[in-house]
Parts: structure tokens; sequence; C-alpha cells
């Protein structure tokens, strides 16, 4: 049975959540409604990402089965998949498009 002491998990989130803190919270207005977000969010997902291979670029990041690939290898591989979305199939910023894998056969 899991106990959960909400005392503990309360000081949690004010330590986590305090100024200054990497997830320090304000609250802002969203669409009418008030909302608490987080202060030192990237701008956009791609600036977070960005800033994830900056910073773990010879990390391993994937593993499959026996395979490993860092962030800079899996960078260079989304680079070559949006290149070929670009110059093969016309695909541009603004545009919508939806992919599947299959078991991941693409990192082979």
């Amino acid at each position: 049975m899991l106990v959960v002491n909400n005392k503990i998990l309360n000081l949690a989130e004010v330590i986590l959540t305090s100024p200054g803190s990497i997830h320090e919270v304000s609250t802002i207005l969203i669409d009418g409604r008030l909302q608490r977000v987080y202060k030192n969010l990237w701008s956009s997902l791609r600036q977070f990402w960005l800033s994830a291979v900056s910073r773990y670029a010879e990390d391993t990041y994937v593993v499959y089965e026996h395979q490993r690939w860092t962030f800079q290898e899996i960078h260079h591989r989304a680079l070559k998949l949006a290149s070929l979305f670009s110059s093969v199939y016309d695909i541009g910023k603004g545009d919508y498009s939806s992919t599947t894998l299959n078991r991941s056969t693409w990192l082979k």
C-alpha cells in the first residue's frame, strides 16, 4: 500500500517552485483564466531541444536493443529527416504532418 505524506509533498513543492529556483512558478492570465506556470521555461520546444543537445551532446539519449545514440547523433538524424520532408515532400514551417515509426527501424 502506498502511503503519501501530504506535508512532505507540499514542502517539496514549495522548495522546488520558490522564487529564484529553476522551477519557479508565477501566475499569469491565459485565455481569461489565471494559471500557474513555470517562469523559467524555454520559449519553445525547439529551444529546449537545442539547449539539451548543446549541454548533453555526447551523452546517451536513445538506447534501442544493443545500440546507443547520443543527443548529437539523434539531432543530426532529425535534421536529415527535416531536410527530407522539405526537399522531397515540400513540407515547411507552418505545415502540419504526421509520422509513425515502425519499431524504430529509422534508428538502424
